[in-house]
């Protein structure tokens, strides 16, 4: 869906960001959230780069982007998903 990956790249340029970087600088994950209310965030975008899925950096990134917002005071986390069976309403 062309549209919908348009909006989200605008939209995470203003949200915080968290990062997965390897040791020579290469951003190899990153994640941002979209905060709702003060105790409440969404899970927004989660990307990792093709050649290094299957091995945990992009569940080590939401554990360690999770407990910093429990840090913060963030309670709830959600994530929303779509089906591939539905088109994209919002």
């Amino acid at each position: 869906m062309p549209e919908a990956i348009d909006q989200y790249a605008a939209e995470v340029e203003h949200l915080p960001m968290f990062g997965f970087v390897s040791e020579d600088g290469t951003t190899l994950a990153v994640f941002s959230v979209k905060t709702h209310f003060a105790t409440a965030a969404e899970a927004y975008v989660l990307g990792v780069r093709r050649d290094f899925h299957r091995r945990g950096i992009g569940r080590r990134l939401f554990g360690h982007a999770e407990r910093k917002l429990h840090d913060q005071g963030v309670a709830y986390l959600t994530v929303k998903t779509i089906s591939p069976s539905l088109p994209n309403q919002q």
